[in-house]
């Protein structure tokens, strides 16, 4: 994740294997919402049914957390990641590896999006992560804080 590469249209995103080839492109932006509410009613008309919802997710636990933040610890060694994207990927990884888990196991998705919120709001709090996402919602480019 730390060194994604980014679809910068639709067509590129196909081109990248991100998005089907026969996934339909809207390219004018006032027919998008148009276009996604008539494909849902397609879908519906034709009976489709959502995924059903995985009871249990396994995780990996303290070990693999660890390992994440070794490799985060890599890459700002190598100034690749400024300190403010290390602590990000290490909030990120304490979600994805399950928490405080000591080892893996299997937990429920609910704990995860438990999870997922505590660290939110926990971010959602720093001047920074604010600063990021006035900069995205202004620029529409991320910044590197």
């Amino acid at each position: 994740m730390a060194q994604a590469e980014v679809a910068e249209s639709a067509r590129q995103a196909q081109e990248m294997s991100y998005l089907a080839e026969s996934a339909r492109v809207v390219m004018h932006a006032d027919r998008r919402l148009y276009a996604a509410k008539e494909e849902v009613l397609r879908l519906s008309n034709q009976g489709h049914r959502p995924p059903a919802r995985r009871e249990r997710v396994t995780v990996l636990g303290r070990p693999t957390r660890a390992a994440f933040e070794v490799a985060l610890q890599q890459y700002r060694d190598g100034d690749f990641i400024s300190d403010y994207d290390m602590f990000l990927g290490e909030r990120l990884a304490y979600v994805m590896t399950g928490g405080d888990l000591s080892a893996p196991q299997e937990v429920t998705e609910n704990y995860l999006l438990r999870l997922e919120r505590e660290v939110f709001l926990e971010l959602i709090q720093q001047e920074k992560t604010q600063d990021r996402i006035r900069h995205m919602l202004k620029n529409g480019k991320p910044l590197r804080n």
